[in-house]
């Protein structure tokens, strides 16, 4: 398994995925790599118990924004590209929720 390097922020990524409705939340990328520099930004799989409308998203990533003091790469599950999935896969560190089967 791989180590989570935002396991000092969980108890807050939790109480933020409950206020926001979030399902599942996913660190992908360079900082899930372990390869991620001083000005990389985070890279978040996120999916929703209910579609948000544009408002609640902004807010939900403005919200992980200010936690982790980084820019944000906020994609949810739905509009996760289909060349791209197999890329980020195997980089997933689930931070809150279960993993969906539809990206399995």
């Amino acid at each position: 398994m791989k180590t989570n390097p935002l396991s000092k922020y969980q108890d807050k990524i939790s109480e933020l995925a409950q206020k926001h409705h979030i399902s599942y939340l996913a660190l992908f990328g360079s900082h899930a790599r372990g390869e991620a520099k001083q000005d990389s930004d985070i890279d978040l799989l996120v999916d929703f118990k209910r579609t948000p409308d544009l408002i609640e998203l902004y807010d939900a990533e403005q919200d992980y924004a200010r936690l982790l003091k980084k820019d944000l790469d906020f994609v949810t599950v739905g509009g996760l590209n289909k060349y791209i999935k197999p890329y980020i896969l195997p980089d997933l560190i689930t931070l809150y929720g279960t993993r969906p089967t539809s990206i399995s």
